[in-house]
């Protein structure tokens, strides 16, 4: 048995050009029989289109033509007045599609360098208009002092007691380096950043913090409000240490308890950044790095200050291992094209996992707790400073949730973040820290939040 197909709509494309002739048409009519046939593409399947008459050979002439790409099934069937030969259709009919796939492509193309151009130039505009708030990768600490600068103890570091310590934060660039601070300090008898020793049985108040209360990049602000608290008849303890967050704090604390230091009060300066922060110190290669620049891999994230005519070698060094140079295409479309690169990172990277907020809650309530229970809620103080990401006013979540820990457990709460009035010309340009000028508001700040405290009557 024969299988049909029937072809009338084709047979209806090809007559509705010419009728009542069985001619090729003019070209414009063509191409717009041909355009047709595109838009609404005839539905057919595999068969034979059935003549009137003649043998069954002759009964067709072929049976179909599949356009690819288009979708589009034709058929020469061998219709009555059929404007134009089957060949002559399908070439014109190949010589459209392939000029509008040219011009298609050419058009993508375009738009896409135009794209890339944009994207460049949008980025090179903003990075001028809004620079980076933090650079870390880029910045390299050296330090200088006695053996190791830091020293373990227990599961908690602190500096090497007794020392005076300099330290040089250098920021480099792919051809170049500066520096964005150096400074020098001094460290008491139980290694913490001042000035004088602690007595054992004299009443204490403790300042616990990060850089930000060490006074990392300036001159120490501790000194400028330790003159209150002896005016108040308290050994000023500043317990402010580089890196760390509420579990070094509470080992800091206990250290100290049981060293016959007489705390009468805490005074907890934190940041948001703080909030995720584990208990910290440091691994024996980090340790051998800060005792010597030989002993470095480059991988690690403090070192010893080499000597001034080593240092260009050394910058060189690290920024080499941080940012290997890569040769791959990759590589050289990152170094042509960053900000197309960036994009096209964020486009291919993996979701990352949310981060771990119960673990964290549960720590930092765990030692706000222990806190509050050991001292009262009277004698515990806890003042929030500002990042330089939160100068508009908006506090980060984590910062955000530490307060509402604190005030769960009814501890009393300063907002630095608001009373100190710090800004932007406040902090370092390349680094996320404050300044000289930064450090001196935050000091005039602390006296007047610490005072009340001190002379409440317990």
């Amino acid at each position: 048995m024969i299988l049909r197909t029937i072809c009338a709509r084709l047979c209806q494309h090809r007559q509705a050009i010419n009728p009542q002739s069985g001619g090729n048409g003019s070209r414009f009519a063509r191409h717009r029989q041909l355009g047709d046939i595109r838009r609404n593409p005839p539905r057919l399947t595999i068969g034979i289109c059935e003549q009137q008459s003649g043998t069954y050979e002759q009964r067709f002439q072929h049976r179909y033509a599949v356009l690819e790409g288009l979708g589009c099934h034709m058929l020469n069937c061998g219709c009555q007045n059929s404007p134009g030969s089957f060949a002559t259709l399908r070439s014109e009919f190949y010589q459209m599609t392939h000029r509008e796939s040219i011009i298609a492509t050419l058009l993508v193309a375009f738009s896409a360098l135009v794209g890339v151009r944009i994207v460049e130039a949008g980025c090179r505009i903003y990075g001028l208009a809004f620079p980076r708030l933090y650079d870390w990768n880029r910045r390299i600490r050296f330090f200088d002092g006695p053996d190791s600068i830091f020293r373990n103890t227990g599961q908690i570091f602190t500096y090497v007691p007794n020392s005076y310590i300099f330290s040089r934060a250098i920021y480099f660039s792919n051809s170049s380096y500066s520096t964005e601070y150096a400074y020098g300090f001094k460290t008491n008898n139980f290694g913490l950043v001042q000035d004088t020793d602690l007595v054992r049985g004299a009443k204490s108040v403790l300042l616990l913090g990060d850089s930000f209360t060490e006074g990392q990049g300036a001159e120490p602000w501790f000194r400028k409000i330790a003159p209150l608290f002896e005016r108040l008849n308290y050994q000023p303890i500043n317990g402010g240490i580089l890196a760390t967050g509420f579990p070094n704090w509470w080992e800091l604390e206990q250290l100290l308890s049981a060293n016959k230091i007489a705390l009468a009060k805490l005074i907890i300066i934190f940041i948001s950044d703080d909030f995720h922060r584990e208990k910290l110190n440091w691994s024996k290669d980090e340790l051998d790095c800060l005792r010597s620049i030989g002993l470095c891999l480059g991988t690690e994230e403090f070192f010893r200050l080499p000597p001034a005519s080593e240092l260009p070698q050394w910058v060189a060094k690290i920024r080499m291992t941080r940012e290997p140079d890569d040769a791959s295409i990759k590589g050289r479309i990152k170094s042509v094209l960053p900000a197309t690169y960036a994009v096209y990172r964020f486009l291919r990277q993996t979701p990352r996992a949310p981060p771990q907020t119960d673990l964290g809650t549960k720590m930092v309530e765990t030692f706000i707790n222990k806190m509050v229970e050991k001292y009262g809620r009277e004698n515990v103080l806890f003042i929030q400073l500002p990042q330089k990401d939160e100068l508009g006013g908006t506090i980060l979540p984590d910062g955000l949730l530490t307060r509402k820990l604190i005030r769960n457990v009814g501890a009393r709460f300063a907002d630095g973040t608001s009373l100190c009035g710090l800004n932007k010309s406040d902090f370092f340009v390349r680094d996320g820290h404050p300044n000289q000028q930064g450090y001196s508001k935050i000091a005039k700040c602390m006296e007047q939040i610490i005072e009340p405290f001190l002379t409440q009557v317990d």
